[in-house]
């Protein structure tokens, strides 16, 4: 029987697969859905449930006109809502520069579960990933030091990204340009340590 119990899935409309031997005098077998008790739909084969999010127990019976079988039940959760995921930096995002160490944090929510998260930093092309499992938890809070590595003009496009257990996922980006605090150096010399008056120095 599909769906599996305990099942936590997004996928709609959700298929009602039911497998069974073939009738021993071959009458037609006729299947009995039922949704949290009540009488959903009959079927000759397998068929669908359209369902908004939220828990449900799925009992099913076969019947050949003469005879049903005992219910098989199963509770499943369906989730369309992708987790909530907010972000926030330890600095403001004009005045990052080359050498911080900046804390990334995200709180994430979910209606049913949580399953894991990552942070990906691209620095201009250079990818890091740090991934966290959030053990199946309706709320949780991923954290990250990362170092600022290149240098003023460079743009690092912080993201965060989070699944559910029915694999909905949210992204949540954030795009810095690295703020150019280094002053320019000018190194000179001359070719002469001790000029006098109207001598030509290079």
């Amino acid at each position: 029987l599909f769906p599996t119990d305990l099942l936590n899935t997004s996928q709609q409309p959700l298929d009602l697969n039911v497998t069974f031997a073939r009738d021993a005098d071959s009458d037609s077998i006729t299947i009995y859905y039922y949704i949290n008790g009540k009488l959903n739909q009959t079927s000759l084969t397998n068929t669908t449930f359209n369902a908004s999010s939220g828990n449900y127990i799925l009992n099913v019976s076969l019947s050949d006109g003469f005879a049903n079988t005992s219910n098989v039940t199963v509770n499943f959760t369906i989730d369309t809502a992708p987790p909530i995921v907010n972000t926030s930096l330890n600095k403001s995002l004009t005045n990052i520069v080359f050498g911080d160490i900046i804390n990334l944090t995200a709180n994430a929510t979910d209606s049913v579960s949580l399953s894991f998260g990552q942070i990906i930093v691209n620095d201009t092309g250079f990818f890091r990933y740090f991934n966290f499992s959030l053990e199946s938890s309706n709320i949780a809070q991923l954290s990250q030091n990362i170092t600022i590595n290149c240098y003023g003009g460079c743009v690092i496009n912080f993201t965060v990204r989070v699944n559910d257990t029915s694999n909905n996922f949210r992204t949540n980006d954030t795009i810095i340009t690295v703020f150019d605090n280094i002053k320019p150096r000018i190194n000179a010399s001359i070719n002469n340590s001790a000029p006098r008056i109207n001598e030509a120095v290079n």
